[in-house]
């Protein structure tokens, strides 16, 4: 007889933001920067920063509201505390919010085929326009997607699979490893492209792209992106200083951000420093296997 091994669930372990780096830098630094900014004399952070940040430093707090939970039959007691739910930057309801939707896209959206992350990441001063306007986000993106969905059909073509159909989901990143503000895409291709045969939807897989072909479409993404750019002329300049502000103070904070330096103190205009790792670098090409 096979023994059929119980699968116990980990315990609930109450989350304790108070105890976090990110926590303890906002809660010791916030207030003395956003006093620094007003100090220049270029108006303040705007309303809505304030709220972000007041949200995060409630969420999971229990001081700062909870509800009781209590099971039925042995009557345990445990206090769950309430979260913020923001979209910020906020890594708990972030991830919870990241958790959801991966289980919902492997289980409902997704079929069970093979699928493909590509990444798209973006110069310095095309991460500056990006960030505040949305429908050029679009434009972009869509420039990227329709790049490797061609990319797909060809090389379903190639296979003598013709018409084929590209399937994708694409995630919008507002934010780099460091909190910094970095927009670039994460989309999830399916691996191949669906065909039609006998009336019935079949899925051809294709092979993984060559390191060439990888050049190539970031090439041929340069080219589209800059020609348009350039004919909605945004691209007069090539420092994000020459820019315009769009948002007072916050625009030359984002500017700041994206290129790795300080906004404002003793040590603005340069590099954040990185324990650990040394000096910030600036823009960089990763140098590796379909980069």
């Amino acid at each position: 007889m096979l023994a059929v091994q119980k699968i116990i669930p980990p315990p609930y372990v109450r989350h304790e933001p108070q105890k976090t780096i990110l926590y303890r830098a906002v809660e010791e630094n916030f207030l003395t920067f956003a006093q620094a900014i007003e100090e220049t004399g270029q108006g303040r952070l705007p309303t809505h920063v304030y709220r972000e940040v007041e949200a995060y430093m409630d969420c999971g707090i229990l001081a700062c509201g909870f509800i009781r939970v209590r099971c039925r039959n042995c009557h345990y007691e445990k206090l769950v505390a309430l979260s913020c739910k923001r979209r910020g930057f906020c890594p708990s309801c972030g991830g919870r919010r990241m958790n959801e939707v991966a289980a919902h896209l492997t289980d409902f959206v997704f079929p069970k085929v093979p699928v493909r992350q590509w990444v798209l990441s973006l110069p310095f001063l095309v991460r500056y326009l990006l960030a505040y306007n949305p429908k050029l986000t679009t434009k972009i993106l869509a420039i990227f997607i329709r790049v490797v969905t061609n990319w797909y059909q060809k090389t379903a073509r190639k296979d003598g699979v013709t018409c084929g159909k590209v399937g994708v989901i694409t995630f919008i990143q507002r934010f780099g490893g460091a909190i910094n503000l970095n927009v670039h895409f994460h989309s999830l291709f399916l691996d191949g492209a669906y065909y039609e045969d006998e009336g019935k939807w079949k899925f051809h897989s294709v092979r993984a792209p060559r390191d060439l072909e990888i050049a190539t479409l970031a090439r041929r993404i340069n080219c589209r992106v800059t020609r348009y750019l350039k004919r909605q002329g945004l691209l007069d300049s090539d420092d994000i200083e020459a820019c315009e502000r769009q948002d007072g103070v916050l625009s030359e904070i984002g500017a700041a951000s994206i290129q790795n330096l300080i906004a404002v103190g003793e040590r603005k205009g340069k590099k954040v420093r990185r324990i650990g790792r040394g000096e910030a670098i600036g823009d960089y090409f990763v140098k590796g296997k379909r980069c």
